[in-house]
């Protein structure tokens, strides 16, 4: 007795030590040391999933300990807990039960990242929009970003936590090309790496910002309009395939049947003259 109650205890300060290091791990937002390559970390943090981690808008340096912190807590408070509700248990599925909880926090960063792009992915367009409009009036390109950024998204959305990182590199005199690549790299999102790509060749070339940055809306106006046709195209054959499978009989019974029974009839009529 005495020993289920001390595993009890146990189980309960790692639950909630484990609750702690994930809530401060959750809330560990990017920074200025955040925005540059992270060619700072340690050799020993190769394993370290650092892209991922600030692809999810979290803080890479600050959470290099708690990051592993949780990933020890998680597979030892699996490996405690199976032990304790499931003793027969065979061993192989404590260890396994241990190592799926161990990467339970790299599934959650990955399914954050997903998330996270697709917001971004979402308010591209609007933004592109408003960056041309604002360009367009004269204002200075990290000005142009800035206030794109501070009305054009609310505080909380993650793409305008990227544009005043990216507008504070700018404004702090960093290479525009290094500082447009960087974002893409941070935030992972396809069309960001493409407008990254399309203003470093204008920038190289000469070319005016403007034309770039509505090219590039352009085409991503067209691919959203795909990505809309697809869908209406999908939602249809779903609408379909109902329609036929009630249809389909309806049409055997009041088309075929009849035939059936007339021809039936037919050959009764031929069988009794002959």
């Amino acid at each position: 007795m005495n020993t289920s109650l001390f595993t009890d205890l146990i189980l309960g300060v790692l639950l909630v030590i484990t609750c702690w290091l994930f809530y401060l791990f959750h809330n560990t937002r990017v920074d200025d040391k955040d925005i540059t390559s992270f060619g700072d970390l340690l050799p020993l943090d190769n394993i370290y999933p650092a892209n991922l981690i600030r692809q999810a808008g979290l803080s890479v340096f600050r959470n290099r300990l708690l990051y592993w912190s949780i990933k020890l807590s998680l597979a030892i408070t699996a490996v405690i807990m199976a032990l304790e509700f499931m003793p027969t248990m065979p061993v192989w599925l404590h260890i396994l039960i241990s190592v799926i909880a161990f990467f339970m926090l790299d599934g959650w960063l990955l399914l954050k990242r997903q998330m996270r792009k697709q917001r971004i992915d979402a308010s591209l367009e609007f933004f592109i929009s408003l960056l041309v409009v604002y360009l367009q009036s004269g204002t200075p390109l990290s000005q142009a970003f800035r206030l794109s950024a501070k009305y054009g998204l609310t505080k909380e959305h993650p793409l305008a936590d990227e544009l005043l990182l990216l507008s504070l590199e700018l404004e702090s005199g960093r290479d525009r090309q290094r500082a447009f690549a960087d974002l893409a790299k941070r935030t992972g999102v396809q069309n960001l790496n493409k407008l990254a790509a399309i203003i470093n060749i204008g920038l190289q070339i000469g070319s005016p910002l403007i034309n770039c940055l509505q090219s590039q809306l352009s085409a991503i106006q067209q691919q959203r309009q795909q990505l809309v046709n697809s869908k209406i195209n999908r939602k249809s054959l779903e609408v379909l395939l109902p329609m036929l499978l009630v249809c389909f009989p309806m049409f055997l019974v009041l088309v075929f049947f009849p035939a059936a029974i007339q021809f039936m009839d037919l050959l009764s009529v031929l069988a009794d003259s002959l």
